[in-house]
């Protein structure tokens, strides 16, 4: 099997393999797509794909068009002997569409029951609904018994997710219909545009651990996670990751990844019990004055 770097050779294309953007399993490039002069553009030799510290992940096929003089089914061929799949970086678990979103059937101001089932937990409904939009559903529809947290991208509504607040539904989180949402919320950051002011971002694995945190926090969904939204963790420089107290391997892994692509410090917060939703305001505290 071919490697990006024998190609880069082959063809005397320059690249670094050290310097202050350097980062092990990569090779620097200047990047194509801006105006770079210090090697921001990088290959990830692992997993066979690019992307640049300034203006992000690019397809590895415009890449090569870019710097390589060789024609399309050049590319293509190359593309092959990397065993590069081409859906790798786009595919999708569901269409992006055009449109607008319309939140749950019954959806509006959060009710007693629900600033109830809030204030139990040590939340501060009054603040979320201020911070995060939050909306609460009645006694119909499908989404029946639930708080309603938008999802937002670009501060555009884009899907949302139900947390029920009776405890004795099925499904405790139900996200948006695939078929409903303009764009995939596994494509996503819960909290992410409030995020993204800063460099550094704590992530987490639900959207009440990100309640709790506060903004600055990003949450995955669960403990899985997609290479749509790893791309979109390389917006940050720094990441503390603070999952649940039984997801040490999780934390691991998604570490272990993201030591390869951030530039900065890549930490792990281990809880003893529970989950970050649970900590109290000290804990909070704690943790954001020490990251941030």
């Amino acid at each position: 099997m071919t490697t990006i770097k024998e190609i880069l050779t082959l063809y005397k294309f320059p690249f670094s393999e050290s310097g202050k953007n350097w980062q092990k399993n990569w090779i620097q490039i200047q990047c194509p797509f801006c105006n770079d002069h210090s090697d921001h553009g990088g290959f990830n030799l692992e997993k066979n794909y690019y992307n640049c510290w300034r203006c992000g992940w690019h397809k590895l096929e415009d890449v090569f068009k870019q710097i390589l003089p060789i024609s399309k089914p050049q590319i293509n061929s190359i593309l092959r002997t990397l065993q590069y799949d081409y859906n790798r970086r786009t595919k999708q678990v569901g269409s992006i569409r055009h449109g607008e979103l319309k939140l749950p059937d019954g959806s509006g101001l959060l009710r007693k029951k629900h600033t109830e089932y809030l204030r139990n937990r040590n939340f501060d409904p009054v603040e979320l609904v201020s911070v995060w939009g939050l909306q609460g559903t009645g006694s119909i529809g499908d989404y029946k018994f639930r708080i309603i947290a938008p999802i937002t991208f670009r501060q555009r509504l884009v899907s949302y997710q139900g947390r029920d607040i009776t405890d004795r539904q099925l499904l405790r989180y139900k996200a948006c219909k695939s078929k409903d949402e303009i764009t995939p919320h596994k494509h996503l950051l819960y909290g992410f545009d409030l995020a993204k002011k800063s460099d550094r971002v704590i992530i987490c694995e639900g959207i009440t651990d990100v309640w709790r945190i506060g903004p600055g926090a990003i949450a995955t969904f669960g403990t899985s996670y997609t290479e749509e939204q790893l791309r979109l963790m390389m917006r940050f420089n720094h990441a503390l990751i603070l999952l649940d107290a039984d997801a040490d391997e999780k934390a691991n892994k998604l570490a272990a990844e993201l030591s390869g692509i951030l530039q900065g410090e890549v930490a792990i917060w281990k809880l003893e019990r529970g989950d970050p939703a649970q900590l109290n305001q000290e804990q909070v505290k704690q943790i954001r004055k020490e990251w941030f």
